[in-house]
């Protein structure tokens, strides 16, 4: 039972996030955000966060509203889209990485089932497992991480699964940028 708690208190922290950040870009303007943080710091901020972002195994931090409250401050959308990418791939890359390192301690039925999951992978065109992580990559608000520490684990290639991943967060983190802009400046008035 206890738990149970535990596991519904994490999933709960994206979500009181999410609702702090709109309490607190209610209360200071984006414009003014930008101005206390600074242009140049802005994105820097971004490519923190979205790293931080990108470590988060399993659990999404929403740094996704970081980046619309910075565009509709002023930032350029796609210098934003670019820094939080950038930030998500090290982030990614940790995941990965774990991943990677697990194979090896791997055992039993979980081993065997790393071993089909591998097959699997392998046997699938680059072009189709690249086009899936694209587009993965290109429209999902989640976390990146239970796509990466499997393909870790199965150790597949880093850059077959970073290189479209990431391109696809680009993608995704300037489409955020550019709706942080042109819709939510138009929404609170910046």
């Amino acid at each position: 039972m206890r738990l149970r708690r535990k596991k519904t208190a994490l999933y709960l922290v994206p979500l009181l996030m999410f609702l702090a950040w709109t309490v607190f870009i209610y209360q200071f303007p984006p414009a003014d955000i930008v101005t206390y943080v600074g242009m140049k710091n802005g994105y820097l901020a971004t490519l923190c966060i979205a790293f931080i972002g990108g470590l988060s195994v399993l659990i999404s931090i929403p740094y996704h509203l970081v980046i619309m409250t910075f565009a509709a401050g002023g930032l350029n959308p796609w210098l934003l889209g670019l820094a939080a990418s950038i930030g998500q791939l090290g982030g990614d890359t940790t995941s990965y990485m774990l991943g990677f390192s697990g194979g090896s301690i791997a055992s039993g039925r979980f081993a065997a089932a790393m071993d089909r999951f591998r097959n699997w992978v392998i046997r699938r065109p680059y072009r189709q497992m690249a086009c899936a992580l694209f587009v993965y990559g290109s429209i999902s608000p989640i976390s990146n991480d239970w796509m990466l520490v499997p393909m870790g684990l199965a150790r597949y290639p880093y850059w077959r699964v970073m290189l479209p991943l990431e391109l696809g967060n680009v993608v995704f983190n300037t489409t955020m940028a550019l709706l942080g802009t042109y819709g939510l400046a138009s929404v609170l008035g910046a």
